[in-house]
This record gives structure tokens, C-alpha cells and sequence, in this order.
């Protein structure tokens, strides 16, 4: 199987039981309900998927705590024993049919159960097991909370924003419960799991088909960094965030300061016209997928992810076609970014800089280099540069709008390659702590 199905795997087996449950609905489905494997009776002894399933539903039922594995116990049993016992069903301590019917009709109307204490406490868990349980207190669940919680889960994945555990939430937390993509699963695709968090260099983890403890940490950091849900389970959107990484590689730096940010705003409110605040403090752009791009190392070469994709965004243009090689190898030479280098060639900026009809490309990536003080290597620094102000010099006023209209060139560029990495240096001032980066 190729590694681009992964994702498409894991949405099949996203959508699967909303589409038995579907054609269940419009008599479609007669060839399910009629196969033996999918309507046998589980009984004591058993092992089979189908009883995770069944142990997780019965749990959330308030009947046990059943560890979620395929093995059908003696505790187990007991707490088949007690549900059919309450809802006068044959008691069996087996999970035929009717059981089967009544535990899904008994989830339906989840909300109205009595004993709300214990209802919120089981939701608050199972909130916090699936990364949504940062607000709340699981010692002593409070509704609002919780209610809130289910808002941003039904958010996240899209499903109509009610704040109860309607079927609809409850089937995504039911599939997300019972992944084969966490802790203590076995199965070939974690294999290519493993070989994506080890790309992204998350630790070096042993190329097997199952799904340990150090596993389940790297994915939690690799959740945390990428600003997802930290469940340690890898849903269908951790695995497209892990596509997406491999493609946009970020390396981020953080140079502290002794100097304040309101020191830079006294320094800079004599010459800047709008609003040196909201202009100058890096938590404004840290997190903003375009203007974080004020931040981006210009003179650091060998962004772009490959020369045949440069070369397609330099195909328009009769000066650069074909030239990506160049380009890239005049970049390292010199130490630019060589899309900035780029900028200047695609949007003229000095004319000092442009590059004629048959130039060098070598002496005009020289020229355009030149151009520029080596201290002020981002975007950011061209209109504040925090080691000048703490040094106590004098900063020549560079045009802010040039300074935005170069980052939005710079993005656009940046945005035109399938892959690249993105190098950035956030400045830190010591009165201002800098907010936690997102990757993505």
C-alpha cells in the first residue's frame, strides 16, 4: 500500500459505521445483517474487536470500568449481568441480539440518564482522553464546562455544535475511543506512522507494527507542536497535519533581548505614524499563518524543497527560466533566503537591485545582499531591530509598507512550492514572554 492511502484508510474507517448505520436506515444493508461474523453472540472466553466496542459503550453506561481490549473476562460478564439484570432482559452475561439493541437504544437517550454526577464525571474523562479536557476539572466535573467542551469537540470535527452527546458526537468519540492508531494497537499502518514522526524528527522510534508508550509520547509532542487536540490518538487530522509537515519543515529560533518592548514602542513612537504597539509586539504575528513571515530568516539558503519546483515558479519568467540551480547555488554563495532573493527580481523593490536582461546571477545576488545590513536578517528587525535599541544606537526608519508589501511577496513565494522549509527567529523582550509557537 502506498503511503499517500494512509489517510484515506483512517477516513474509511472513520465513516464506516456511520454508513453501516446509513444503509441500515434505507434497507441497503441486508448483506450485513446477515453475516455471521457481524451479529454472532459474544460470550465469556471470546476475543474479538467487537467486544471493545461493547466494553466502551457499557463504561460510558456507568456498568464497570472494563479495560478496552478485544477479551471477553469474568468482570466483563458481570457487568453484562447487571445491565440485562436493569433493563429485564434475560440475564445471560451474554451479549446476543437484543442486548445488543437495547445498550444502543439506552446510549440514545444518554442525556436524560439519572445520576448526573456520574454522567458528567464519565464525560469529563472521556473529554480528557480525547484532548478536549484542558478547561475542565476532572475531579469535580463542572455542566458549563463540559458543555463547552463538547462544543469545541463538535467544532473541531465538524459535527452540528449541540454541547450534549448526541448519536452523532457519541459515534465520532466511539471511533476516536476505539482507533487502531493508539496505545497498545497492532496493525501494519503504525508502521508508517513511526516512519513519519521519525522524518519529522520525532525521536527514533523502532519501525514496528505496534503502538507503544514511547510512540503514544512522540505523537502527543507532535500534537502539542501543531496546536491539535493532545490525545495521543492518531485521528484523520493528525495524520493530514503529519502529511502537511513533511511537506513545510519549520525550524524556529527565539533571540532574547535585554531590552524591553516598551523601550522599542518609546524608540519608535517619534517616527511611526499608527499604532507602534500593535506594530512592534512579536505575540501579534507569532501565531498568524501570513504575518509570521515577518520573522523568516533572510539569510538563510536552501528553502525551497527541490530545484525542479523552483524552477516551475520561475517558468513565466524569461530572465529565470530554467535557472532554479542558479539561483539556489547564488543563494548559498552569498547566504540569502533565495526566495527574498527572488522578491527582488519578481517585484522590483530598489533599482540598484533589479536584475536586467543577461545580468550574472552571481554578482546581482551579491548586489542585492549587499544591500542590506547584516543585523537586519528579518523582516522584522528592517523596522525594529531590538539588538540596536539594546546597544543603544540610532535605527535608520525603513518604510513599514515596503516592510508588509515584502512579507506578502515573501508569503506568496513561499506558498507557490510544494515543499520548503521555513526558517524563523522570533525576537523575546524581557519584559514581554513570547507566546508558545504553533506549528502548521
Amino acid at each position: 500500500m502506498g503511503e499517500t492511502n494512509l489517510a484515506e484508510d483512517v477516513k474509511w474507517i472513520m465513516a464506516s459505521d456511520a454508513l453501516i448505520e446509513e444503509l441500515s436506515e434505507t434497507g441497503e444493508n441486508n448483506e450485513i445483517r446477515n453475516n455471521p461474523v457481524a451479529l454472532h453472540t459474544l460470550t465469556e472466553g471470546m476475543h474479538h474487536d467487537d467486544i471493545k466496542e461493547f466494553k466502551l459503550k457499557l463504561n460510558w453506561l456507568g456498568y464497570g470500568k472494563s479495560k478496552i481490549t478485544p477479551k471477553f473476562g469474568p468482570y466483563f460478564k458481570e457487568q453484562v449481568m447487571k445491565f440485562q439484570s436493569d433493563y429485564q432482559l434475560p440475564i445471560t452475561g451474554k451479549i446476543d441480539e437484543e442486548t445488543k439493541e437495547k445498550i444502543d437504544s439506552v446510549l440514545l437517550q444518554l442525556d436524560s440518564l439519572d445520576h448526573e454526577e456520574d454522567r458528567l464525571q464519565l464525560l469529563a474523562n472521556t473529554l480528557e482522553r480525547l484532548g478536549f479536557g484542558e478547561a475542565l476539572e476532572t475531579s469535580s466535573p463542572d455542566k458549563q464546562r463540559i458543555e463547552a467542551s463538547i462544543r469545541n469537540f463538535q467544532s473541531y470535527y465538524h459535527l452540528e455544535s449541540t454541547g450534549n452527546v448526541n448519536a452523532e458526537t457519541f459515534g465520532k468519540m466511539k471511533t476516536l475511543l476505539l482507533s487502531p492508531y493508539q496505545l497498545g494497537e497492532k496493525n501494519e499502518n503504525i508502521i508508517k506512522l513511526k516512519q513519519k514522526l521519525n522524518a519529522l524528527g520525532y525521536g527514533r522510534l523502532k519501525v514496528t507494527s505496534k503502538f507503544g508508550s514511547l510512540m503514544e509520547k512522540k505523537l502527543k509532542k507532535f500534537q502539542q507542536d501543531y496546536g491539535l487536540p493532545v490525545s495521543g490518538i492518531a485521528d484523520e487530522i493528525t495524520i493530514s497535519k503529519m502529511k502537511l509537515a513533511q511537506q513545510v519543515k519549520e525550524r524556529v529560533t527565539y533571540s532574547n533581548y535585554d531590552v524591553s518592548l516598551k523601550d522599542a514602542v518609546k524608540q519608535k513612537q517619534e517616527t511611526m505614524q499608527d499604532d507602534v504597539m500593535s506594530r512592534l509586539d512579536p505575540n501579534n504575528f507569532i501565531n498568524d499563518s501570513k504575518k509570521k513571515f515577518y520573522f523568516v530568516d533572510l539569510f538563510r539558503s536552501n528553502v525551497a524543497g527541490s530545484i525542479s519546483t523552483l524552477n516551475k515558479l520561475l517558468e513565466s519568467d524569461d530572465r529565470l527560466k530554467g535557472k532554479g540551480q542558479t539561483i539556489v547555488e547564488a543563494a548559498d554563495r552569498w547566504n540569502i533566503n533565495e526566495l527574498f532573493l527572488l522578491t527582488h527580481a519578481l517585484y522590483p523593490i530598489h533599482p540598484e537591485t533589479y536584475l536586467g536582461e543577461g545580468d550574472d546571477i552571481s554578482d546581482w545576488t551579491r548586489k542585492v545582499k549587499s544591500h542590506y545590513d547584516s543585523s537586519q536578517n528579518t523582516l522584522y528587525k528592517m523596522y525594529c531591530n531590538p539588538e540596536e535599541i539594546q546597544e543603544g544606537n540610532a535605527q535608520d526608519d525603513t518604510d513599514v509598507e515596503w516592510v508588509t508589501k515584502q512579507m506578502e511577496n515573501l508569503y506568496q513565494l513561499y506558498q507557490a512550492l510544494d515543499t520548503y522549509t521555513l526558517y524563523l527567529e522570533i525576537p523575546v523582550y524581557r519584559d514581554r514572554p513570547v507566546e508558545k509557537y504553533i506549528r502548521g
